[in-house]
């Protein structure tokens, strides 16, 4: 099993340290994520300072940018990085689009497909120096931006195709549409931490398996990579300063509408709307409360660290390939190297068939 890391959006300055530290345990790739900070520049910064670790955002919100902006930065990435660069997208929450990024909230999965196809037509056209508007028949639909584009492009602002081919592109699921639009067009599905097994059984598995009928596809033409909720520490502070943000994690997450089939999963029905009423009153502290231990052992991987390996195949095995850890790497390397080590050891089951 492969094993990642995710850093959440760290500043330009700490961001070539940590992602040498992340190669030296031994990570087989470093994620940056859209929160405080842009998940694009700081992996120009890691790239320069590795050889070896993958790169790759998890997640870029897709639909706040327009597909040329995207297919510059993932093509210059793949580029700079040689060939280790992937592109996660993620098209964010209703609220996210108009409050946070002054854009509409369109149709998420029908632009979504759009998207894909126009980012793929580009690096295309970059990669064979095509600039004629004709579709090859065997790439999904292109929109009409990027059809207008081929159109207008000059040799001037064509890119020189680069040796290392396209980057692959991971699309986040959660809901049931846009995880079997990863399994008809994506290269990689990547799960949310906040799920359960129940959810991933009954809604994942099935709504990814649609998409790649609906496409021809197998299950080894897809990497379905699972980002954990963990909860561990070589100390007892560690372990409960751990505890303690994931519990805050889950109540923020878990009041958000969009994520109330997972509680219902959990056997929550109502907890969301407590969650959604506590944060329309600004009375965040009283959230993480609401989380009581057995809906932590729903979400969460928890234990000390020897035994997260295997409480992470448990979980995982039998759906990825490969898990993303989140958690301060950094102060502890011994214990984190070991980790890794030990989930590289592991063989997981067959994908479902």
């Amino acid at each position: 099993m492969k094993v990642d890391v995710a850093v959440g959006g760290p500043e330009l300055r700490q961001i070539s340290v940590l992602a040498r530290l992340a190669e030296d345990i031994g990570f087989d790739c470093l994620y940056t994520a859209e929160s405080c900070h842009d998940p694009f520049p700081p992996l120009a910064r890691a790239a320069e300072h590795t050889t070896r670790i993958g790169l790759g955002t998890s997640i870029a919100v897709a639909l706040a940018r327009s597909p040329m902006t995207l297919a510059h930065l993932a093509n210059d990435l793949q580029e700079y990085s040689r060939g280790r660069f992937t592109l996660g997208l993620g098209a964010q929450t209703r609220a996210h689009p108009g409050r946070q990024y002054r854009t509409s909230f369109q149709p998420p999965v029908a632009r979504m497909r759009e998207l894909i196809g126009e980012i793929r037509g580009i690096w295309r056209s970059w990669q064979d120096q095509s600039h004629t508007d004709q579709p090859r028949q065997d790439q999904p639909r292109q929109g009409q931006a990027i059809q207008s584009w081929r159109r207008r492009n000059q040799p001037l602002f064509a890119l020189p195709a680069h040796p290392f081919g396209p980057p692959r592109i991971h699309l986040a699921g959660v809901g049931p549409r846009m995880t079997q639009l990863a399994g008809e067009l994506a290269d990689g599905l990547i799960l949310h931490g906040f799920t359960t097994a129940r959810h991933l059984r009954e809604t994942t598995v099935p709504a990814l398996e649609r998409g790649l009928r609906h496409s021809g596809r197998s299950w080894d033409d897809i990497e379905v990579v699972a980002p954990a909720f963990l909860i561990t520490g070589a100390t007892s502070e560690a372990y409960e300063r751990s505890e303690r943000q994931t519990r805050t994690a889950i109540a923020l997450y878990g009041a958000n509408p969009a994520y109330r089939r997972v509680l219902e999963s959990a056997g929550r029905p109502g907890l969301q709307d407590e969650l959604a009423l506590l944060a329309r009153h600004g009375r965040w502290q009283q959230m993480p409360g609401l989380i009581d231990d057995d809906l932590l052992d729903e979400v969460a991987v928890r234990g000390e660290p020897v035994r997260i390996p295997e409480l992470l195949v448990r979980r995982y095995g039998a759906l990825c390939r490969r898990v993303t850890l989140m958690g301060p790497f950094h102060q502890d390397p011994g214990t984190w190297a070991a980790l890794v080590a030990r989930i590289h050891e592991i063989t997981c089951e067959p994908v479902p068939s």
